[in-house]
């Protein structure tokens, strides 16, 4: 026998032939499970039932395609069209200059807080003087 005041489970070793049975048991309590499951999810499928009618104002878009490119038409119903269809695009921001060579700016260097074009007009801006290498 065992001692008394011993408390737990005794793990016992299973074969191989106990491991797959077991497992076959529990493919058959799964599968039961995933039908169960199925049948209700179908079921509530039924149930939904969406209301398409709708009222009041609508915006209603459409897309076509055509060729290689697709067009796309925006149709607002049962209402007024909002104000800012008519608005005008605001212009364009004036491009950045580089500091340091008046060129388009493509970067902006945070320590300086000044626009810059080049890597060399950044080391201007930064101070760094860099001699370059002479090919010998």
């Amino acid at each position: 026998g065992g001692r008394q005041g011993r408390r737990g489970v005794e793990l016992v070793r299973l074969t191989q032939e106990e491991i797959l049975a077991e497992a076959a048991q529990t493919e058959i309590i799964n599968r039961a499970s995933l039908e169960q499951m199925l049948r209700v999810e179908e079921e509530k499928r039924k149930v939904v039932v969406r209301d398409r009618r709708t009222s009041g104002p609508r915006v209603v878009t459409k897309s076509t395609r055509e060729g290689d490119s697709v067009r796309t038409y925006v149709t607002f119903t049962d209402g007024p069209l909002p104000p800012a269809i008519d608005d005008v695009a605001p212009d364009y921001p004036p491009q950045v200059k580089c500091a340091v060579t008046g060129q388009p700016a493509r970067y902006f260097d945070p320590a300086s807080r000044s626009p810059y074009a080049t890597l060399e007009a950044f080391r201007t801006l930064r101070g760094e003087r860099r001699v370059r290498p002479s090919a010998s």
